[in-house]
C-alpha cells in the first residue's frame, strides 16, 4: 500500500477484513480512528493480532513492482486463508490470502524481451527485407512445467513468421531462462 495508515474509522463504524495481504505501511489505523479493525487469516508485515494471521516481509508475489500480485508456489499465503470460506475453482485445499488465488499450475512471467536483427543493416529500425528474432527471458513462479511450447501470434500484413511455436523445454519452479522466439521477416511497409 505504501501509505502512512490503511484504515480510519468514524463513530461506531467497524471494519472486518480477512484473507488479505498488508505490506509497506506505517500503521494499520490513523491516530484518530475510533476502533481497531478486526483482521483474520491475513498476511501482515510486522504482525497484527487476529485468528490465522501470519507475518513476514515477503508475501511471495510474482512481481509486485510490475503490479503482478499473483502468488508464487513458495508463498506463505497459499492455502492458509479462512478454512470456512469456499475455494475458487483451480485453488488448492483452502482459500489463499490476497487478491489472486494461486492456480497450482505453472505461472510464467516474461521478465524481458529484446530483438536481434539477424539480417539487415543493424540500425535497429525495421526495414523491408530484414529479419529479426525476439529473445525472451521467461520465469516460472508456479509448479514445475515440462515440455513447454510457446505459441506466438502475429497479426501484421508487413511481417511474416517462420513458425508460430517454439519449444521452450522444461521449467522448474522459480527458474528463469532465455528462449529464442521465431524469426520475423519484414516483407512490406504498408502500415508504417
Amino acid at each position: 500500500s505504501n501509505s502512512e495508515w490503511i484504515f480510519h474509522t468514524y463513530g461506531t463504524s467497524e471494519i472486518t477484513v480477512k484473507n488479505s495481504i498488508f505490506i509497506d505501511f506505517v500503521s494499520m489505523t490513523s491516530q484518530s480512528s475510533a476502533y481497531e479493525p478486526v483482521i483474520e487469516y491475513s498476511f501482515i508485515e510486522g504482525g497484527w493480532p487476529g485468528t490465522g494471521n501470519i507475518s513476514g516481509s515477503d508475501p511471495g508475489f510474482v512481481n509486485a513492482e510490475a503490479f503482478d500480485y499473483r502468488l508464487r508456489a513458495d508463498s506463505p499465503c497459499v492455502d492458509v486463508g479462512d478454512p470456512s470460506d469456499p475455494v475458487p475453482p483451480g485453488g488448492g485445499s483452502r482459500i489463499d490470502m490476497g487478491c489472486c488465488e494461486y492456480s497450482h499450475k505453472p505461472q510464467f512471467f516474461v521478465e524481458s524481451v529484446s530483438f536481434d536483427e539477424l539480417i539487415g543493416d543493424g540500425d535497429g529500425i525495421p526495414e523491408v527485407g530484414e529479419t529479426i528474432q525476439p529473445l525472451m527471458t521467461l520465469c516460472n513462479y508456479g509448479v514445475d512445467s515440462t515440455g513447454l511450447i510457446a505459441t506466438f501470434v502475429l497479426d501484421h500484413p508487413d511481417v511474416s513468421m517462420n513458425q508460430s511455436q517454439v519449444n521452450a523445454g522444461d521449467f522448474a519452479f522459480n527458474s528463469c531462462r532465455s528462449i529464442d522466439g521465431p524469426v520475423f521477416e519484414l516483407i512490406g511497409q504498408s502500415g508504417w
